[in-house]
């Protein structure tokens, strides 16, 4: 590892771009059809490239130097989104032992839960089922046909299909249509569909490591330093919402994130990366100082917009493959 990170070293020879890092799970996951997980090897060999070739701020001190005129070329801030529980297990001892600051983005509303976020629980349905099924379900009013051949008994329900991607399965394609059509819906509406959907597929076991934390563990993961933002209460497309709706999402998950720290929330990141002009307005007006999207380059000193900073998605790559990653991270115009 040490001959890796002296080669990969010498490679950043060009003037690197400050760079913000989104993660969602440190997982070994066979089924992440998003690409959410990073495994605990290659997270641990990540941040040890960091170490060595990056500057890592926290979000709050990398903002600050960022809007001082200040922030050095090799800065990079480490994010997570949602809340899940490996965020504190897997990821927080390996971010402590190499001396890298992190900030994760809550979703208050399912802290606690006993069940999965649902696009997990989704991917565990449709790719975990290996009878054949083909039913008609409602959802939110409307007829909704589901409809997958039967798995084979020699044929895995690893993916490795990503869900960015066109389908090239019915499988894959009935996942992503229905995940679009959950994503767009209200939190009440969407629970009672899933509720639809757990009568139609076969219920696999849940992963523990896959749930969100809970509040008592938030505050723990923050008593350990790693800085808290928001990312509304139940994870929603914002701009689908109602203002007043909107309001509530916002400015309820910062009172929420607050009282779980124990200290100012500073920072939010945007569900989905859904915003515009109105929606970043009530962010700013909500309190916060700064916002992440998830447009997907490095940061641009010399022209920004703090309430619409972009972020570099993290897949599980290997050191070597994580370094050509920074190397290549190029700023907006």
């Amino acid at each position: 590892m040490r001959h890796l990170l002296r080669r990969v070293s010498r490679l950043f020879h060009d003037k690197p771009t400050p760079v913000i890092l989104m993660y969602h799970r440190i997982a070994d996951q066979p089924v992440d059809p998003w690409g959410l997980a990073v495994t605990p090897k290659h997270f641990a060999e990540q941040m040890e490239v960091l170490r060595e070739v990056r500057l890592p701020l926290s979000m709050n001190e990398f903002v600050a130097r960022l809007e001082a005129g200040t922030l050095p070329r090799q800065a990079v801030a480490v994010t997570f989104d949602d809340g899940y529980i490996d965020n504190l297990t897997d990821a927080e001892p390996i971010l402590r032992r190499a001396g890298v600051p992190a900030t994760i983005f809550l979703a208050t509303g399912p802290l606690g839960q006993k069940g999965e976020f649902w696009w997990d629980e989704l991917a565990r349905m449709v790719f975990g089922q290996r009878a054949g099924v083909d039913v008609e379900v409602t959802i939110d009013g409307r007829p909704v046909v589901m409809r997958l051949p039967p798995l084979a008994p020699d044929v895995s329900a690893a993916v490795n299909w990503r869900a960015w991607d066109p389908p090239t399965s019915p499988r894959e394609q009935l996942y992503v249509e229905t995940w679009r059509l959950l994503r767009d819906l209200k939190g009440v509406v969407r629970a009672d569909a899933m509720k639809e959907l757990r009568n139609v597929f076969d219920q696999g076991r849940a992963d523990p490591a896959g749930l969100p934390m809970t509040r008592e563990e938030v505050s723990l993961i923050s008593a350990r330093g790693i800085e808290v933002g928001a990312h509304s209460r139940s994870h929603p497309r914002l701009t689908t919402l109602t203002p007043d709706e909107r309001r509530r999402e916002i400015e309820g998950s910062r009172v929420e994130c607050e009282q779980l720290a124990g200290r100012p929330v500073k920072g939010f990141a945007y569900p989905y990366g859904d915003r515009d002009a109105r929606t970043t307005e009530m962010v700013k007006d909500g309190g916060f100082e700064w916002a992440c999207s998830t447009q997907d380059t490095g940061v641009n000193p010399e022209h920004f917009d703090p309430f619409d900073l972009p972020r570099r998605q993290v897949l599980n790559w290997s050191a070597s493959e994580f370094a050509g990653a920074l190397r290549n991270v190029r700023c907006p115009e």
